[in-house]
């Protein structure tokens, strides 16, 4: 019997959004990995020196003034600076030469690296992260209670462990961190109803859906 023309779009209407989460999911995790590189080794950051339209716009002009020299500049059209930059900015690159390189701290990878975070900085960031530390050690316990056949939906857990992992360890300045937990957050729940789930004893593991009978779909169910 052939299919209705309302669940041929049901289907692909359940198609399209499962391929827009995926791509969500992998931007958003694209665009974290990102901030944890700038966050680990930027010590431009690290010093206070966040980017900003008005940041960069200073920064910009003071490093072309330092590198273009030339005694008719303010006479220049556009075009002649354009060239004169891309003559004596090799190629038009921009750098921090103008900072003082013992001025700025050192990443928090090379701080991390050296052992320089004392346990008073921690237990100081400990304290101001109780709650979504004890979030996110709660998510780990969920998504180890469902590999442990618990049967809590595995998907659900393991966006819990995303969104708590987002808002506690991506910095407090970034308020990214929370559209991150939300999404997880929303996406967790609605994901309940979906699974899967883990069945397990001592000689087999096995996932299956929420809209499979385990009686009928585990082989080994009824033997046990």
């Amino acid at each position: 019997m052939p299919a209705s023309p309302v669940i041929l779009q049901m289907g692909v209407l359940l198609l399209v959004l499962f391929s827009v989460i995926i791509l969500f999911l992998v931007w958003s995790l694209g665009m974290y990995i990102l901030w944890v590189d700038a966050y680990l080794n930027s010590r431009l950051n690290r010093g206070g020196r966040t980017l900003g339209i008005q940041r960069a716009i200073l920064d910009l002009a003071d490093c072309m003034q330092e590198d273009v020299r030339a005694d008719s500049i303010e006479m220049m059209s556009n075009p002649e600076l354009q060239n004169k930059i891309r003559g004596g900015l090799r190629g038009g690159r921009i750098s921090y030469q103008m900072l003082e390189e013992k001025m700025l701290p050192m990443s928090r990878a090379t701080q991390l690296r050296s052992n320089a975070m004392t346990r008073a900085e921690m237990w100081s960031w400990l304290k101001g992260h109780k709650y979504t530390f004890g979030f996110f050690v709660g998510s780990l316990g969920l998504l180890a209670a469902a590999l442990a056949g618990t049967h809590a939906p595995l998907f659900t857990a393991f966006l819990t462990v995303v969104g708590a992992a987002a808002a506690t360890f991506i910095g407090d300045v970034h308020h990214g961190r929370w559209l991150v937990f939300w999404a997880c957050v929303i996406l967790a729940v609605a994901l309940i109803s979906v699974g899967p789930y883990v069945y397990l004893d001592r000689h087999h593991y096995t996932v299956i859906w929420a809209n499979q009978n385990a009686y009928y779909t585990i082989l080994w169910w009824d033997n046990e």
